[in-house]
C-alpha cells in the first residue's frame, strides 16, 4: 500500500540543525502557509499492511462508536417518552 504524505515544517532552521520534531507528515493537503507552517512537498511511503487485521481493528472501533451512540439515543428516547407522559398527564 502506498501512502502519500505532505511534509510540513514549523521551524526550518531547527529542522536543518537536526531537530526533526519541527517537521510533520500530514495525510491531507490542508496546511497553512501563515509563517508558522511551511509546506515543503510530498513524499510517498510504501508500507506492508495486513488488510485483514486493519479491517478487524477498524470494524471493532466502529462497533464501539456505534454502541456509544446507540446507548445515547436510547437515553434520549427514554427522556422524550418521560416528557411526553408528563405533558399528557398535565393535559388531563
Amino acid at each position: 500500500m502506498k501512502i502519500k504524505q505532505n511534509v510540513t515544517l514549523t521551524n526550518p532552521e531547527r529542522f536543518l540543525r537536526g531537530d526533526y520534531s519541527t517537521g510533520f507528515l500530514l495525510t491531507t493537503h490542508n496546511y497553512s502557509d501563515d509563517g508558522e507552517w511551511i509546506h515543503c512537498g510530498e513524499i510517498e511511503i510504501d508500507i506492508d499492511v495486513d488488510s485483514g487485521k486493519l479491517i478487524k481493528a477498524v470494524s471493532a472501533r466502529l462497533d464501539k462508536e456505534i454502541g456509544k451512540h446507540t446507548a445515547a439515543l436510547h437515553v434520549l428516547e427514554t427522556r422524550k417518552a418521560e416528557l411526553l407522559s408528563l405533558t399528557h398527564e398535565g393535559a388531563k
